[in-house]
């Protein structure tokens, strides 16, 4: 599986930060090219790289969700991020750049304001709750929908000019 890398500060992939938009379309295009057909439409790359511009139309944010480990090994510093649970990921890349300790979403969302890279999920899950009833009680499907709340669901990196 090729990889797709995560570099904070710097973009994701062929996806850049300060790139226009006429070379974020010729990126897309360039992996609807190498993956159309693998099950893969005509928007697939479009719909998963969620991109964000200034003012002056240059790229200051991209996101990409988890569905992505179906098709690359998506890794920051070496680690791949969708397959890593979070804890483990968590603890690995606070000893690179520091994650905010202070932010109102932690245990969902995690913040490394240095380095310009942030990981979100939606519920959080831990090793230790499914040992508790509540989970032991649902269904092996349902079992199964949970423990994919042990990994983050989307990364993203910005630009110093995202948040101001």
């Amino acid at each position: 599986m090729e990889k797709l890398t995560i570099e904070p500060g710097q973009g994701i992939g062929l996806i850049k930060l300060g790139m226009n938009k006429l070379a974020v379309e010729k990126a897309l295009q360039d992996y609807t090219a190498s993956y159309h057909g693998i099950n893969y439409g005509d928007n697939y790359f479009a719909d998963a790289f969620r991109i964000e511009y200034d003012l002056e139309e240059k790229v200051k944010f991209v996101e990409i969700p988890w569905t992505l480990k179906n098709v690359f090994t998506c890794t920051c510093s070496d680690i791949d991020v969708f397959n890593t649970k979070a804890e483990e990921l968590i603890k690995k890349l606070d000893n690179i750049s520091p994650y905010d300790r202070q932010h109102q979403e932690l245990g969902y969302t995690y913040v490394f304001p240095q380095w310009g890279l942030s990981l979100w999920r939606s519920r959080k899950f831990e090793e230790d709750d499914m040992q508790t009833d509540w989970f032991k009680n649902l269904s092996p499907e349902n079992q199964e929908d949970e423990l994919r709340f042990m990994y983050f669901e989307s990364v993203s990196i910005w630009s110093e000019s995202y948040y101001t």
